[in-house]
């Protein structure tokens, strides 16, 4: 199996949901340390989705099998306390520009710390429920993940997203050069007479 590596998206946005909160500065969830994207939420509240798209060039060899797709986020809360938290709502692939509500809900119930930490969501063999089959053309510009949080809190409680990215893992076509193992060329040097001088 291989992998894209991790892939930084180019595209950010806030979606509605009609009774969510906005994300502000949503751009900031595109790379790390330019700041966060932010949503303040107060006790039985939510977000709206912040969507991330654009993997840009993934080098994926046309063929082949997709085994996996994870997405890392960098996040955090300004506070976790017990009547005081923030978790997420829901976590959706977006394929082709739309968000997959009917394919997996990766959401965690983990509580978001106030140190900013990373979270993964799928994995090497995830491939999020997919009714289809996933190709490689599926990972163009309208390709990517959405995430929402939930707040309990007796006070405004601020969600903040650094970073999200993602990588992709495959299985090369056979006779591919990233689905076989290279070989090394070895030079071997033998002596020629007694001048001391190589022959290969």
């Amino acid at each position: 199996m291989a992998n894209t590596g991790v892939l930084n998206f180019s595209t950010a946005a806030n979606v509605d949901d009609s009774t969510g909160s906005a994300w502000t500065t949503v751009n900031n969830a595109l790379a790390d340390g330019s700041g966060a994207t932010t949503v303040v939420l107060t006790d039985g509240g939510h977000s709206d989705y912040c969507k991330v798209t654009n993997p840009g060039s993934h080098g994926i060899p046309s063929g082949s099998t997709i085994d996996g797709i994870q997405f890392d986020i960098q996040r955090n809360a300004s506070l976790n306390g017990v009547d005081d938290q923030i978790t997420d709502r829901h976590v959706y692939v977006v394929v082709g520009g739309t968000i997959q509500t009917t394919w997996a809900d990766r959401k965690s119930a983990t509580v978001w710390p106030t140190s900013e930490t990373n979270k993964t969501y799928g994995g090497a063999t995830d491939k999020w429920s997919n009714p289809g089959t996933w190709a490689d053309t599926d990972f163009g510009s309208t390709f990517g993940v959405v995430i929402s949080v939930n707040a309990t809190a007796t006070v405004s409680n601020t969600a903040s997203i650094d970073l999200i990215t993602c990588t992709i893992y495959y299985t090369a076509p056979a006779g591919h050069p990233a689905g076989r193992r290279q070989g090394v060329a070895t030079m071997i040097l033998r002596p020629r007479g007694h001048d001391g001088q190589f022959i290969f």
